[in-house]
């Protein structure tokens, strides 16, 4: 009962972790339910569940970045943009902490964007894409994550918290 009740709030943090932009949150929840399937013996999640939410989770992560080089491209960027949008998210991190992952990307693809020649304006609108872009994937990463804890919560509350 226990194992179960903690089982279900590691996932929810998880969930809560896609809201911020870069974090595993996915991830978290993926480790957590195949942790919490060894610890029982696979009786409550079996294999065939835990390969599908890896497919999603997969799926999550890869829309995740797939998303924040897209829009960077789609709003006019150079690789310019998009190296200063990696770098941007990596310093920023580093600097700033979570809240760096939102607004690193932006800033980085602003400041590539510039250096490569553009006008504030058109390097403010790179930047400014590349941020939405973070924020729909985020959005995405979050339902990914709320449909693999209702599958699991589905599970856990089959064979009873």
């Amino acid at each position: 009962m226990i194992l179960n009740i903690i089982f279900l709030l590691v996932s929810i943090i998880g969930v809560l972790g896609t809201l911020i932009p870069g974090l595993p949150g996915t991830p978290l929840i993926l480790i957590a339910i195949i942790v919490y399937s060894f610890l029982t013996g696979f009786v409550v999640i079996g294999l065939e569940t835990i390969v599908l939410l890896l497919v999603l989770v997969l799926l999550s992560q890869g829309v995740e970045y797939l998303t924040v080089f897209l829009s960077t491209k789609y709003f006019g960027g150079s690789k310019y943009g998009i190296v200063g949008s990696v770098v941007g998210g990596i310093l920023a991190l580093v600097v700033m902490g979570p809240i760096g992952l939102l607004l690193g990307p932006m800033l980085g693809a602003i400041i590539g964007e510039f250096l490569k020649g553009s006008s504030l304006r058109e390097a403010t609108k790179v930047g400014l894409g590349t941020f939405a872009g973070g924020i729909g994937a985020s959005i995405f990463s979050f339902i990914i994550g709320v449909i693999i804890f209702l599958i699991i919560l589905n599970r856990v509350l089959a064979v009873g918290i």
